[in-house]
């Protein structure tokens, strides 16, 4: 059975795209992506409103906060 309008050739696409979509998140959600717990904190704690305190101190420090949090893994 042939398309009668264009909405008729849209729908099965988009059933499809819905499908796809729905089994990559299903099977994304069985695979391990890694447990963020386990990374440790470097730097200052930013608290309720120390926000640009702490990004200041990043951009002066961020090599050597990321290399701390390195040599803590």
């Amino acid at each position: 059975m042939a398309p009668t309008s264009l909405g008729d050739a849209f729908l099965p696409l988009v059933l499809q795209v819905l499908a796809v979509s729905v089994v990559v998140v299903l099977v994304g959600r069985f695979f391990d992506h890694g447990n963020m717990l386990e990374v440790p904190r470097v730097g200052k704690d930013p608290g309720f409103f120390n926000i640009m305190a702490v990004r200041a101190d990043f951009l002066a420090n961020g090599y050597r906060l990321l290399q701390d949090g390195y040599l803590k893994v």
